[in-house]
């Protein structure tokens, strides 16, 4: 039993103090001052990320093409 309030009380402490930490935070925000929740709001994509998401997924279509047209599979051959 005392091992287990030895455990427990710093627990709970902590727990209550990262709530106050949160709580003071959301105040500080503004978080449901009004009757419609705040929330981030998202944003359109730009030249940039169409760019880099075709470039990511030309890398991947590259990788599975050399994995199964010059390796034959999809282990590692030191000899091909």
């Amino acid at each position: 039993m005392k091992n287990v309030i030895n455990i427990c009380v710093p627990l709970i402490f902590s727990t209550l103090d990262r709530i106050d930490l949160i709580s003071n935070a959301m105040d500080l925000r503004g978080f449901g001052k009004h009757k419609k929740r705040t929330w981030y709001v998202a944003k359109p994509l730009k030249k940039g990320d169409w760019f880099a998401m075709v470039f990511a997924a030309l890398v991947f279509i590259g990788s599975l093409c050399i994995t199964f047209f010059v390796n034959g599979s999809r282990f590692y051959n030191p000899f091909v």
